[in-house]
């Protein structure tokens, strides 16, 4: 085990998991407040029912509520300025947030807004610091990828200068989270492929954190064994709930280890990556895994020898082929050139790759560095 210095571990005050936890959900409210603000998409919490039975739910144990359907994929500062408004004007004092990861983040911004003055732009840019935690947040994930159930920050998205910055202060995150794998089974193939290469990626960079400690290397690892081992299955059979279990525990565990100790590279080059090619975060991070391994492999063997344990495999270089052998089979291209991803693009890139993810890679990474991996991608 290598030498680890002081570390901290905080996580939401409650994490209930399993399938049908989601039936709990109007007595976890009821907890926290009288009137409820939804934050979610605009059409898939509809189309599959579970809006619906979530204010049934609430309307059964008191709690009134309003709708805020209007978060789009990386949710922007003007989204959560909206979301703030109608809070505030409708009397909100407790905020759920309900689908995928950014759902989720919106409904964490929200909440600080909520007990702070200022335009989001301004905390975004962090001319302004959060000084007092937000309101209560239930987090409700309905895919398994993000982790943001987990996590300290909520990621929003600067369209104007096309970049995503993570918002971060005191006491942000899920007050409580209610993780049901039973509201991931309406995932298209797709966005399972996508969300789970997201959480893998998470455990992966986690475990080879320079910030990584004792509790998040058991997390990360055993969050990578049971994606590995149940993806495939997931994406080709996921209308069985079997094959949702464990790909939503490991999403958990991946959010838990790196809300603590951190990720790496391939978060750091995937965000402004994402936002130029507006293409989602698990599918950018899956193409790009391969390659920042392979860059990070001659000075962290050990870590990857664990981590081809944790995966069945016989040697650590075998990690790397087997990203690539998983995102063969789920779809995912080796590179982002039919995608958009031009030679001129680079220059952005390594100039917005700089993020607290970056700072915590096991191997520091040069502009050049950061040039020569990014190339793979043409």
């Amino acid at each position: 085990m290598r030498v680890t210095a002081a570390f901290t571990l905080m996580h939401p005050r409650r994490i209930r998991f399993g399938v049908g936890c989601f039936e709990e959900v109007g007595q976890e409210a009821a907890v926290l407040g009288r009137r409820a603000l939804i934050m979610c998409g605009r059409s898939a919490m509809r189309t599959t029912g579970i809006l619906r039975r979530l204010v049934e739910h609430l309307s059964l144990a008191g709690v009134g509520e309003v709708v805020f359907d209007r978060v789009e994929p990386d949710p922007s500062r003007e989204t959560v300025e909206e979301a703030r408004a109608l809070g505030r004007r409708e009397a909100c004092d407790f905020i759920i947030g309900l689908g995928g990861g950014s759902s989720l983040d919106a409904a964490k911004a929200t909440a600080m807004m909520m007990t702070h003055d200022g335009s989001v732009a301004e905390y975004h840019s962090k001319l302004r610091a959060f000084e007092r935690p937000g309101l209560p947040v239930l987090a409700i994930p309905t895919t398994a990828g993000s982790g943001a159930e987990a996590t300290r920050n909520a990621v929003i998205s600067d369209r104007e200068k096309g970049i995503k910055e993570s918002l971060r202060g005191p006491g942000m995150g899920a007050t409580v989270a209610l993780v049901d794998p039973e509201l991931t089974v309406s995932m298209s193939p797709r966005l399972t492929a996508d969300t789970g290469m997201d959480a893998l990626t998470q455990a992966i960079e986690c475990y080879l954190s320079t910030a990584a400690h004792p509790i998040s290397d058991v997390l990360s690892l055993r969050a990578m064994s049971l994606i590995y081992a149940n993806l495939e299955r997931a994406y080709q059979e996921g209308h069985d709930v079997r094959n949702r279990v464990p790909v939503m525990l490991g999403s958990l565990m991946a959010g838990m280890a790196f809300a603590d100790a951190g990720l790496g590279a391939v978060h750091g080059l995937s965000h402004p990556l994402g936002a130029r090619l507006n293409l989602s975060h698990g599918f950018v991070c899956a193409v790009t895994l391969p390659y920042v391994l392979e860059f990070n492999y001659d000075v962290c063997k050990e870590r990857f020898a664990d981590m081809a344990r944790a995966l069945n495999l016989r040697q650590g270089s075998e990690v790397i082929s087997a990203v690539r052998a998983l995102n063969r089979i789920l779809g995912i291209p080796d590179n982002l050139r039919a995608y958009g991803f031009t030679e001129d693009m680079i220059p952005v890139v390594v100039a917005e790759c700089r993020s607290n993810s970056m700072s915590k890679n096991p191997r520091p990474a040069s502009d050049e560095d950061i040039v020569r991996i990014v190339r793979h991608l043409l």
